[in-house]
């Protein structure tokens, strides 16, 4: 829901303020993201859908200019098990750790080394294993498995931490100094990074405080947020910054007059500020317009800031700030959150409508599918599997060598959903050092294969 003016809600319409409900009739969907007039989505069989407005080729459909899609599409992909939007880029990290990339790229934000635009999803020139993706306007950073970061496109602003402010660089190379990064954030023309022991580092655009470190000036070199430890995620929007702690607290930095902080005020927070009454919020995700959501642990949300085109479903008026965290209407059983600029994507379950992603128990999975909750995780990960057919099932753990950590479980499983999960210790019953593992997951569909971090 929320601004729908390129069709990117998906609904077949391009109303605009779209109220929670109007959903887009895809199902066993794991992921959804979205740009600035476009949204996307991934199932579980690694295959991904778009729609929306595309301006240089987000659509991945091979059309380019101001063509409209006003309900999801299947693009040319498999095998893919993150998706991520930039403002008018895409990228699809694939199981193999390389990465497609389509859209605009004038900056080389694509990472192909090129400055040519992709009306497909083509293959880019990001080196090593890569776990994780994140994108902003113009400029995208990848996850090694060594824990290293690459940035690549525009860097007039230092969005790529490099050392230097300006130029374009669309030859992805290594942010120099950063070490032992288990996930990424992107937005606008600012980079954050969550280290293994728990801290976030930030680098770039500043003038709304949204780096956390205490001023609004640019900085062309990763520097630490102030204050922040133990923290296990990480989010951004062009104005903010968000962090959730392991012991539950959110913190928000940056702008503040439009709401995005949350803390009942209209300051600005150049450090991260507690937002009050956000009590262990599985997951936050901000819009580039000014605005956030969460998702609690009892499936409902809570949304806080500038609310363009009735974004925050709160019942709050149009073009309202709210300045505290209202409760999203209607959401009663979500399961995951995405934003886009200023549209909300929800997988779940909407009062009086049916839900986007099938409930478990309804129906056989259609694909053999593996999910992993949380990410970053600080001790155990949830392992969520889909069976289409009976048979031996084998889940394992593995380091980023490919050396076996844990067995999971060898056994017969009947077709159906199932849970099992992995409480962070290697076979010899020591917990793992933190970094980044793989679960891998093989039956009688197939195999697959789910990046898990592991932070201490």
């Amino acid at each position: 829901w929320g601004e729908n003016y390129g069709a990117q809600c998906g609904n077949g319409t391009n109303v605009t303020e779209l109220p929670p409900g109007s959903y887009t009739g895809l199902t066993n969907i794991v992921q959804m993201d979205g740009g600035r007039s476009y949204s996307m989505a991934l199932r579980s069989d690694g295959t991904v859908y778009t729609w929306g407005r595309t301006e240089n080729g987000e659509l991945g459909n091979g059309v380019g200019w101001s063509n409209y899609v006003h309900s999801p599409q299947a693009i040319n992909l498999t095998n893919v098990i993150q998706i991520e939007a930039g403002n008018t880029h895409a990228l699809a990290l694939l199981r193999d750790g390389t990465v497609r990339s389509w859209g605009s790229n004038f900056y080389g934000q694509l990472g192909d080394s090129t400055r040519n635009d992709r009306l497909t999803p083509s293959p880019t020139r990001f080196s090593g294993c890569i776990v994780a993706l994140a994108a902003g306007y113009s400029h995208t950073l990848a996850l090694r498995a060594d824990g290293t970061v690459l940035a690549c496109g525009n860097n007039a602003l230092s969005s790529l931490g490099n050392g230097t402010t300006g130029g374009i660089y669309p030859f992805p190379s290594p942010v120099p100094g950063l070490t032992d990064v288990v996930a990424i954030a992107a937005a606008g023309y600012s980079s954050f990074a969550l280290r293994s022991d728990g801290t976030v580092w930030s680098w770039g655009y500043n003038a709304f405080g949204e780096l956390g470190n205490g001023n609004t000036t640019d900085s062309a070199v990763p520097v630490q947020v102030s204050g922040l430890s133990e923290i296990r995620q990480i989010a951004a929007s062009y104005y903010n910054g968000y962090a959730i702690r392991n012991t539950g607290e959110a913190y928000a930095w940056g702008r503040g007059d439009m709401g995005a902080i949350g803390d009942g005020s209209a300051a600005w927070r150049l450090t991260p500020v507690v937002i009050p009454g956000l009590t262990d919020p599985k997951k936050i995700e901000a819009g580039d317009a000014g605005w956030a959501i969460a998702l609690l642990q009892d499936g409902t949300l809570r949304a806080w800031g500038y609310n363009v085109h009735g974004v925050l479903a709160s019942g709050a008026p149009l073009g309202a700030y709210r300045y505290s965290h209202e409760p999203v209407l209607n959401v009663t059983a979500a399961n995951g959150v995405d934003a886009g600029f200023a549209t909300a994507h929800v997988l779940g379950h909407l009062v009086g409508v049916t839900g986007v992603e099938t409930p478990a128990s309804e129906q056989v999975p259609m694909a053999l599918a593996l999910r992993v909750a949380p990410v970053p995780s600080r001790a155990s990960t949830s392992l969520a599997f889909d069976l289409p057919s009976s048979g031996r099932v084998a889940i394992a753990i593995y380091d980023v060598s490919g050396r076996l950590v844990r067995s999971i479980l060898t056994e017969p499983r009947v077709a159906g959903r199932h849970t099992t999960a992995w409480d962070g210790k290697t076979r010899s019953g020591e917990e793992a050092p933190a970094g980044v593992y793989f679960a891998r997951l093989t039956g009688s569909g197939g195999t697959a294969t789910r990046r898990i971090v592991l932070v201490r």
